[in-house]
């Protein structure tokens, strides 16, 4: 009986510590703080483009340093463009730059380097991939479960396909969906993803692609072709 009992004692504050590490590290994940890019749907770097007359961006547009926005009438967009050095878009993307810093830094990310994000069922955390990240079969789901933060980080680029889909589950907000792209996104005809987009070169939507939360490209185009993208308020997570 003692050295049962021994043993219960000697466990006990082993479980205890390992509880109080887990909770710990999940406290130090604290979501990307866009500043003044959060009322933002779309930034750019160089062009932000559009070829659809059905294309309609709920949030306002931003492109610094370029100044070309061109394809969008007073009935295509619900918000205000800035455009240009010293513009307000200049300052959302300093902003910008220090979430993409932030995103890039958080803690403990799972490897998914090489894993199709189609069919999959995933809850609150960072994920990493090495290079290209994807939503490959047509009409693939991902879902995503849970009232926390997710951070995508995406080594290279992003690809979805045909009529894919990000499905929000128990809770999980868009404006907490972070995906962190080494190089380009797009966004297959009739996607329906949702969650921050933040890309170092350009994002491309096809044809009736739309999006559930913001468009960010540090260095390049965003190009839309009958698109919906509809801004949401910044995650306080």
């Amino acid at each position: 009986v003692r050295n049962e009992v021994d043993s219960t004692y000697e466990t006990f504050p082993k479980l205890v510590r390992a509880i109080t590490t887990s909770k710990v590290v999940s406290k130090t994940i604290s979501s990307p703080q866009l500043g003044t890019a959060a009322k933002f749907a779309i930034l750019a770097g160089s062009t932000v483009s559009n070829a659809g007359l059905n294309t309609l961006v709920r949030g306002d547009i931003g492109n610094s340093p370029g100044v070309a926005c061109t394809g969008f009438s007073n009935k295509s967009f619900i918000g205000t463009i800035s455009l240009g050095l010293g513009s307000k878009a200049t300052q959302a993307k300093v902003d910008l730059a220090l979430a993409v810093s932030q995103a890039r830094k958080a803690p403990k990310p799972k490897s998914m380097t090489g894993v199709d994000l189609g069919g999959l069922t995933l809850y609150p955390g960072v994920y990493k991939f090495d290079s290209t990240a994807s939503i490959a079969a047509p009409r693939g789901k991902l879902t995503l479960s849970g009232s926390g933060l997710f951070i995508f980080q995406i080594g290279s680029a992003l690809k979805t396909s045909l009529s894919s889909q990000v499905l929000l589950r128990n809770g999980t907000l868009p404006q907490c969906v972070f995906w962190l792209i080494g190089s380009s996104a797009v966004l297959g005809s009739g996607c329906k993803f949702q969650g921050i987009l933040m890309a170092s070169a350009s994002i491309g939507f096809m044809d009736g692609a739309s999006l559930v939360g913001a468009a960010y490209a540090q260095n390049a185009a965003v190009t839309l072709i009958n698109n919906v993208i509809t801004v949401q308020p910044a995650c306080n997570l």
